[in-house]
């Protein structure tokens, strides 16, 4: 559905929007190791002095922008896709905070309840899969740094949304 909006949408100029580097953000929470973290800005956000946004928190941010971070060096192209779809008035201006993983990522995004249920060789399997077999799971840690940790250093820095928006569900 995307692409069929995409290719309606009139073409976004070549790097809307505006990346912001934070660099490497640390947790206090020493399971989790420091993470880079990018905002990118959309369109008309340093014009528009007195607006808000609304905030799209997405992980793997290493992949979203440019092709020398991404794996395999072909980016996801969120920025596009998002100016794009900003411009066919489909979702407003929207902010994205892209988080980068680490060496720990299959611990901190794989369900902690569900592997804690796994018997032990089949745990044991899945971790000599992985690198840093053995490691503790850190989901939940990694959804109090988001939330806890990183959001209100965000709603701080930027012009934000902060307070949670009651959800319309629409299918593109």
């Amino acid at each position: 559905a995307c692409i069929s909006l995409r290719q309606e949408a009139p073409e976004p100029p070549p790097r809307a929007g505006r990346l912001v580097e934070l660099g490497e953000i640390a947790s206090a929470n020493a399971k989790l190791l420091p993470r880079p973290v990018a905002v990118w800005l959309p369109p008309g956000y340093d014009r528009e002095r007195s607006r808000r946004h609304r905030v799209l928190y997405m992980h793997d941010g290493q992949n979203l922008f440019d092709s020398r971070s991404a794996f395999g060096g072909v980016p996801w192209g969120v920025d596009e896709a998002l100016a794009a779809l900003m411009a066919l008035g489909e979702v407003p201006p929207t902010i994205i905070v892209a988080v980068g993983n680490t060496a720990q990522r299959w611990y901190e995004y794989a369900p902690e309840a569900a592997l804690r249920t796994l018997p032990a060789d089949v745990r044991a399997a899945a971790d000599a899969e992985i690198p840093l077999a053995g490691a503790d799971l850190a989901a939940e840690a990694y959804v109090r740094f988001l939330a806890d940790e990183l959001k209100p250093q965000i709603d701080q820095r930027f012009r934000t949304l902060p307070a949670r928006a009651p959800q319309r569900m629409s299918v593109l």
